[in-house]
């Protein structure tokens, strides 16, 4: 059951762009299937979660909080294969903790809720079970 379950969300995954799917093996062949789909759930909570405290953020004017985020991502997304995604949160990383003036990233940053919404929805949608998962 959770090795159909896994297959089905890879064949899914692995069409999204920006996806490495050589990470993704990795993952899963050093952990067991059930772990990789929740770490894989526990990621789409993590986004979920992203979108609310970076809107916070921006409205508090707290680049902090925002750092938090797009740091706390990049790790986690580069493990399941999410490169892209992890590229552009390490780059934001990196361009909020050397320069923490907020308005100098507002386009960046709008941008890159864009890409957790997205990337939020893709996941949903190769893995509907997810809650099951958490």
């Amino acid at each position: 059951m959770v090795e159909k379950e896994l297959e089905h969300v890879s064949t899914q995954l692995f069409g999204t762009s920006g996806f490495d799917k050589f990470a993704f093996q990795h993952l899963i062949e050093d952990t067991a299937p059930l772990v990789v789909l929740k770490i894989l759930a526990r990621f789409y909570v993590s986004l979920q979660d992203a979108v609310l405290f970076i809107e916070k953020g921006v409205d508090e004017g707290d680049t902090l909080e925002i750092w938090k985020v797009c740091h706390k991502l990049t790790g986690s997304s580069e493990l399941l294969g999410f490169k892209d995604f992890g590229n552009k949160s390490r780059r934001l990383d990196i361009e909020l903790k050397s320069m923490p003036e907020l308005d100098l990233h507002m386009e960046e940053i709008n941008e890159y809720l864009i890409h957790i919404k997205f990337l939020g929805q893709k996941i949903l949608e190769s893995f509907p079970q997810l809650k099951n998962y958490l």
